[in-house]
């Protein structure tokens, strides 16, 4: 089993990086944030408030995470029957299809457990993420909501508490409801998670930036203790494979035979990969770059041992997840919910490693940011769905939340626009339906899926159209010039502009900002996600 020391380390060296540049060092880490306090307040990191009979009390609040955060939403009024079956959904960050095994990487260790896994369920070959970046792709996952509608589009953008959540959903069906995950993104800056908006549904909250998945799964170990036998929702956030790409030394070292190179090779790579380096924020040039490196080294940078050094680092934080997996099923086998849970595992975008002249993600939405695992287990002992079965229709991970409520015998709010997949679960084919990605984070940029194409528009590189049947991680566009291009694309545009009419009718928010501490703002520049300006935010959600 790999370990992995905690990414308060990766800060500590991203901060000093961000020094070397010019940029001020984050301040120190504020205190922990326990439930029922004021902002400005210093709580005690101990216990959060619980009601008087509630089960979270005594010895297992002494247990509890320090940073715990009480919503205040108590248990359900009526527990679910205790035959119902638990809901794990594991989101892992920047989790890049191609790179695993289970999607044709040799590296089979990138996703052992995955596979094991799949053998009792349905993988999606073709899976999208309606973003590109962490938070409208989480935001949408969660409401079965496209960014465009949900309003979480930007990294001071709060999620409006209009839509049902998923978490909502299966509290009202008398589950028990925790979260927690790694992203700077989930933390609240105040005494409830609601100030980001993503707690809404959730029992217990712990959200904390740069934290190694042993932390998150912590938080489930005592969820699962104190819920005893009670049905429930548990969604958990893996960050591991997240840039700096800081797995173990021997990890690293394990995962680089065989060889295994860019996806599309390095010939459209070459000539774009120094200045992708110079351009991208501190956090991606960790692995191989030291600090303060002269324009003229990174002009010599060599994406043939270079850029493999990436790709093999970013490759062993893979291998460090799967075995995060593992912990995973051996936490929900202890506490007896292994064969009777749906157990839902996908990315929430991948990673660019100068695929199209870029490093990071949020930049663009071609296949290697947007195309995501997906894969879906149904309860072991359930009869009447498929096992070991792939679909290769594409899907969006806004269908997720209506598949869920379906599967689970709830009614899905009319106002989610993903589709319901549990047809493709009991082993049925599905009809194809276009699927849309967009970013507006460092530039505006739309993708859409349909008819065995896939057509990317952005303010840099224009529109370019790609054959996914020959190109599924989009590689090489179709001649622009050609006319059996332009008469592909028409229609696609078209298509393009009546999904986006669609969305638009069904907008519940329009972005409201949230309220972000220092601290937060300082951990996103850090990893990444923000340039010299702050956000604005206009208000806490």
């Amino acid at each position: 089993m790999s370990s992995r020391p905690s990414l308060h380390a990766a800060a500590l060296v991203a901060a000093s990086l961000l020094t070397a540049c010019g940029e001020p060092a984050p301040p120190p880490a504020p205190a922990e944030i326990v439930g029922g306090t004021e902002p400005d307040e210093q709580p005690e990191p101990t216990q959060a408030p619980v009601q008087a009979d509630s089960p979270w009390s005594g010895e297992l609040m002494s247990k509890a995470p320090r940073d715990l955060v009480a919503t205040g939403r108590p248990a359900p009024e009526t527990v679910a029957d205790r035959s119902a079956p638990d809901v794990v959904l594991i989101t892992i960050d920047t989790w890049r299809a191609d790179r695993l095994g289970v999607h044709g990487s040799p590296r089979a260790a990138t996703s052992k457990t995955l596979a094991e896994w799949a053998a009792g369920g349905v993988l999606f070959d073709s899976a999208w993420a309606p973003a590109s970046w962490t938070w409208p792709t989480m935001s949408s996952l969660v409401t079965g909501l496209y960014p465009s509608a949900h309003g979480a589009v930007g990294p001071s953008s709060g999620l409006c508490d209009a839509p049902a959540t998923l978490a909502e959903v299966f509290h009202q069906s008398g589950r028990r409801t925790g979260f927690a995950g790694s992203n700077a993104y989930f933390e609240p800056p105040g005494p409830a998670p609601v100030d980001s908006g993503f707690g809404q549904g959730f029992e217990f909250y712990w959200a904390r930036g740069l934290e190694a998945g042993p932390r998150v799964i912590e938080f489930a170990s005592w969820f699962l203790e104190g819920i005893a036998e009670d049905p429930s929702f548990l969604h958990l956030h893996l960050f591991d494979p997240h840039c700096p790409y800081d797995a173990p030394a021997d990890v690293i070292a394990s995962v680089a035979k065989p060889r295994f190179g860019h996806t599309g090779g390095h010939e459209r790579v070459s000539a774009a990969f120094p200045a992708a380096v110079r351009a991208t924020g501190a956090c991606h040039f960790l692995p191989v770059v030291e600090l303060g490196l002269p324009d003229r080294e990174i002009a010599e940078m060599n994406p043939d041992t270079d850029l493999q050094a990436y790709l093999d680092a970013y490759d062993a934080g893979l291998v460090v997840t799967d075995d995060l997996l593992a912990d995973i099923q051996a936490l929900l086998m202890k506490h007896g919910r292994w064969e009777n849970s749906w157990i839902v595992v996908t990315g929430d975008h991948g990673e660019e490693f100068g695929d199209h002249g870029r490093l990071g993600h949020g930049k663009s939405v071609y296949a290697e940011t947007s195309r995501v695992p997906l894969l879906i287990r149904p309860p072991l002992g359930a009869d009447g769905w498929a096992r070991g079965a792939r679909v290769a229709t594409p899907v969006s991970l806004v269908d997720l939340a209506p598949t869920l409520a379906t599967v689970t015998g709830l009614p899905a709010p009319t106002v989610w626009q993903g589709r319901d997949l549990a047809p493709a679960l009991r082993g049925e084919a599905i009809e194809a339906a276009p699927v849309l990605s967009e970013t507006d984070y460092e530039t505006t940029a739309r993708l859409i899926v349909a008819d065995g194409l896939a057509l990317h528009r952005d303010l840099t590189d224009g529109r370019r159209l790609y054959d996914l049947a020959q190109d599924p991680f989009m590689s090489a566009p179709l001649a622009s010039e050609s006319e059996d291009t332009k008469r592909l694309i028409a229609p696609l545009e078209a298509r393009l502009g009546d999904e986006e009419r669609r969305i638009a009718k069904g907008r519940m928010c329009q972005g409201e900002g949230r309220a972000m501490t220092p601290q937060q703002l300082e951990n996103l520049r850090a990893l990444g996600y923000l340039g010299d300006a702050d956000p604005t935010p206009t208000g806490a959600p």
